[in-house]
């Protein structure tokens, strides 16, 4: 099927160039987005978001936003984080360019942390515009087979048996530490990648799995939805969308055609002035009206703010060792 260029034009912009804005920036001071409140005066008006739950949705953030710089990649012990050589080797798990990301293991939290950084490559961006759909299998997993994602994410996923290696690495980590859990985080890009990686992981593993992504492009059609749902459960999962930040919308939702994108739950949309659980909303159904499906999005380039700063951040130094890599 031929491609609308509109469509093509709209993600590789939209989604791509904010991406590689966003890794710019990363050691920058944190600013303002300088979009103005978009949160519905008008029913239905969904709920504010729990306090302590958002506290964990900017704390994930930073690890995701962690992964897009070479000199910022290691977790600060100083935060009960620790990464080990039997976790995480970074030119051996996934390398320093397309589908880059990092392991790190919480003892005090008793879970491990992947997280995924987004679109940092030219290959990166030619795997985005691959936006048909396609089926994949996964060993010793039943995956349904209507469940479809984005081809592009399912090529970097699996690409240079990344899959396979993590999921060794996990093993032998599991008989080590059995009880811990597992938090996939990643931005944009790398939002797919922690969406596809937390369901997989839950039902090979086995074990309580959160996700949580910003600014994730829709990863799948309504089946992968489904699936993720009933894998991970939708209280685990904490897809978060800042005003009105092109990512989430760069793969249209168009019901009943080949491009039949949707997104799972829950949203989490920060539509406030400010950067607290009072401005950020609870939207629990897959493409809820009155959130953010709703809005039109920022324009898309390298000077589109919400995209590339959730939560006023646009570094997270907290949770970095400075050290040269």
């Amino acid at each position: 099927m031929k491609l609308p260029s509109i469509l093509l034009a709209n993600a590789c912009s939209a989604l791509f160039i904010a991406d590689l804005s966003a890794a710019a920036v990363v050691n920058a001071s944190a600013v303002s987005d300088g979009v103005a409140n978009m949160c519905p005066t008008s029913p239905p008006i969904p709920q504010a978001m729990n306090p302590h739950e958002y506290e964990d949705l900017v704390k994930y953030y930073k690890y995701a936003y962690a992964a897009y710089s070479e000199k910022c990649l290691f977790p600060n012990q100083a935060n009960g984080v620790r990464v080990t050589t039997s976790v995480f080797n970074n030119t051996v798990i996934y390398g320093l360019a397309s589908g880059a990301g990092y392991i790190a293991v919480d003892d005090t939290k008793r879970e491990y942390i992947i997280a995924y950084h987004g679109t940092k490559s030219v290959n990166d961006i030619m795997d985005d515009l691959k936006i048909t759909l396609s089926s994949f299998s996964v060993s010793g997993i039943t995956v349904p087979e209507a469940v479809m994602i984005h081809t592009g994410f399912r090529d970097v996923y699996f690409r240079n048996k990344r899959h396979d290696i993590l999921i060794n690495l996990l093993t032998k980590e599991f008989e080590r530490n059995s009880g811990y859990s597992i938090v996939t985080t990643g931005h944009s890009l790398g939002g797919a990648l922690a969406s596809i990686s937390g369901v997989i992981l839950h039902r090979k593993f086995k074990v309580p799995v959160k996700i949580y992504t910003y600014g994730q492009p829709r990863t799948g059609n309504a089946k992968y939805a489904s699936w993720v749902e009933d894998g991970v459960d939708r209280s685990n999962i904490f897809r978060s969308v800042n005003k009105n930040d092109p990512g989430p919308t760069s793969i249209p939702h168009v019901p009943f055609t080949r491009l039949n994108y949707m997104h799972h739950g829950t949203e989490y949309w920060t539509c406030g002035d400010g950067n607290t659980s009072d401005d950020t909303r609870e939207c629990n159904l897959p493409e809820q009206p009155n959130c953010s499906r709703d809005i039109k999005t920022a324009a898309p380039d390298i000077g589109t703010k919400p995209h590339s700063n959730y939560f006023g951040l646009a570094d997270n130094l907290e949770f970095c060792d400075q050290r040269p890599l």
